[in-house]
């Protein structure tokens, strides 16, 4: 059976230029990272690390970046001066985003903050830089003001005042070169209490879509009819020439009515159809969409119809793969995934409760070449704090009858709310951490499995999940050493990055998968 090699053996096939002790790469402080992709977003093309070298004000850093090739090599480094705004409350420099389009690197800086009293607010202030990957020239600071790229001068001194918050407006990277910037210019932002995005959204009145040289090349406009209806747009996710942003529709400020997924042409802004969450018979909620060549091939989890629409996740019946097709929006199949196709294997109720257990959170969905979907699921107990419970492996075919199920045991864990499913995933509680895309129609998956949670003698342990060639195996690998600990990120396709780190040092390092 093909699978990821025992760690005692990776700690010596190491390829030279694959392991960098990151205090080799700067001196300064470590603020952020993100992982760069390809243009296409199928690998990985490398990692921009952000360090602070100096403080020379209150409010005016010295930044460093450090670019890597997916091997870990360096491939540039540099400083540039950078303005944060000063607030009451803490705010921290960093990457918004990291896209790789052609010879480039765009890269969005924004400032932050995790306190609670920020409310929806947690990042603005954005800037924007472009990194030549041929002269590995940095450019100067950019925003978007007035939603128009605006050329910024490089002082030191200059002050970032509120009105520079209110106008530098976000950028959301959408297809292989495209952006989306919402515009805000009738936003007041003298808004309070808990009705706040609403209130934004309701005074937001389009969203625009630029090249990759900051050009509009398309406004779309909402909100315009005088009335107190309106719609709250979010960007959803993009592929080729499409582009979903999901909508969701309000009577009025309080009063939240249908959801609705659009699917736009990302070249000319036309809205090509919509899909409702819910189809008259059932209140889907949308767990992932995934692009095929002529189709969008959506997977939900279903519930009962209700007057209000409002989904009751302690009443979920099981999924429901619908396909449509990706030009006209025809809807070609469905099919549906109820929780008694599990009787053999758990007595679970029609509601998905399972007996003296709890319920199953599906947390990926994997189309594969032959039409048929894993799913990779977490078990979980909303009562009190949620505990977390075990991983579930299943394989649906074409018409989403179960051919192969697995309860992974691990560790079980408290979280820090008592919460359902959804909110459990959007809070990060769940210990599934990502999967990975092998040769050919080759999967890797990958949990946390903490067998002893401790800060003074932890033991920590990375569950991987290899799907090759039909067939599945299971791998569970110490993460401790005696030094310290070691985590592990995302890495190019058929490798793993190791991160450890220990009172004296960190170092990060690539792994082959061995499938």
């Amino acid at each position: 059976m093909k699978k990821l090699l025992p760690l005692f053996l990776l700690f010596f096939i190491s390829v030279q230029g694959q392991v960098k002790d990151l205090a080799e790469l700067s001196s300064g402080k470590y603020l952020d990272s993100r992982i760069v992709y390809n243009d296409d977003g199928d690998d990985v093309y490398g990692y921009l690390l952000l360090y602070e070298n100096d403080r020379k004000s209150k409010a005016v850093y010295e930044l460093e970046y450090v670019l890597l090739d997916k091997n870990l090599n360096k491939l540039t480094s540099g400083t540039f001066v950078q303005n944060r705004f000063s607030f009451i409350v803490k705010l921290n420099i960093g990457f918004s985003f990291v896209r790789k389009i052609g010879n480039k690197l765009v890269i969005g800086i924004q400032d932050s903050s995790n306190n609670s009293m920020m409310g929806p607010i947690s990042a603005f202030n954005h800037r924007f830089r472009e990194l030549d990957l041929e002269t590995f020239k940095l450019s100067n600071q950019f925003t978007m003001k007035d939603n128009r790229k605006t050329v910024e001068s490089e002082t030191a001194d200059s002050k970032v005042t509120y009105d520079d918050v209110q106008k530098n407006n976000a950028l959301q990277p959408v297809g292989r070169s495209n952006f989306l910037l919402f515009d805000l210019s009738t936003v007041s932002g003298a808004y309070a209490g808990e009705s706040f995005a609403q209130k934004v959204a309701r005074d937001t009145k389009s969203f625009k879509v630029f090249d990759k040289e900051f050009n509009e090349i398309w406004n779309y406009k909402f909100n315009d009819d005088g009335t107190k209806a309106f719609d709250m747009f979010e960007y959803y996710s993009s592929n080729g020439n499409d582009m979903i942003m999901v909508r969701y529709n309000f009577e009025k400020i309080g009063k939240y009515l249908e959801t609705y997924y659009d699917v736009f042409d990302l070249t000319s802004g036309l809205k090509k159809f919509s899909i409702k969450q819910s189809d008259g018979s059932t209140l889907n909620q949308v767990q992932t969409i995934k692009y095929e060549k002529d189709k969008l091939i959506v997977y939900s989890l279903m519930n009962y119809m209700t007057k209000k629409q409002v989904y009751d996740n302690s009443k979920v019946l099981g999924v429901v793969q619908i396909t449509y097709d990706r030009s006209t929006g025809e809807k070609l199949s469905e099919e549906k995934f109820f929780w008694r196709y599990l009787d053999e294997h758990l007595k679970i109720s029609e509601e998905g409760e399972i007996k003296s257990y709890g319920y199953l959170q599906f947390l990926n969905f994997r189309l594969l070449n032959n039409g048929h979907t894993t799913a990779i699921a977490e078990g979980y107990n909303p009562s009190n704090n949620s505990r977390i419970l075990d991983m579930f492996v299943m394989e649906f075919d074409q018409n989403m009858k179960l051919v192969y199920y697995k309860k992974v045991d691990k560790t079980k864990n408290m979280s820090n709310i008592a919460a359902w499913g959804p909110i459990l995933q959007n809070s990060g509680a769940f210990d599934y951490l990502y999967s990975q895309k092998l040769e050919g129609d080759n999967y890797a998956y990958f949990y946390t499995d903490n067998e002893k949670n401790s800060t003074r003698n932890p033991k920590w342990i990375l569950g991987v999940i290899t799907q090759v060639d039909g067939k599945y195996s299971y791998e569970k690998i110490p993460m401790t050493t005696e030094k310290g600990q070691i985590y592990p990120v995302k890495a190019k396709n058929g490798y793993i990055l190791l991160r450890e780190v220990s009172d004296k040092k960190s170092t990060i390092r690539l792994e082959k998968i061995n499938y």
